[in-house]
């Protein structure tokens, strides 16, 4: 199970984040079904640089 978003990551994100992080689990799926370890730790650095907006 991957859990993700404002209440997954317990992050105040914006909706464009939040949709930016979706895409980004979708891309960790391999063709398996399993998620690419390598790839979503790679998002979630990016997340973690995410800044809300006002």
């Amino acid at each position: 199970m991957t859990t993700f978003g404002r209440q997954g990551l317990f992050v105040d994100d914006n909706t464009h984040h939040t949709m930016a992080t979706a895409y980004d689990a979708v891309a960790a799926i391999g063709s398996d079904g399993r998620r690419d370890e390598a790839a979503w730790s790679a998002a979630l650095e990016r997340f973690s640089r995410h800044v809300v907006e006002d």
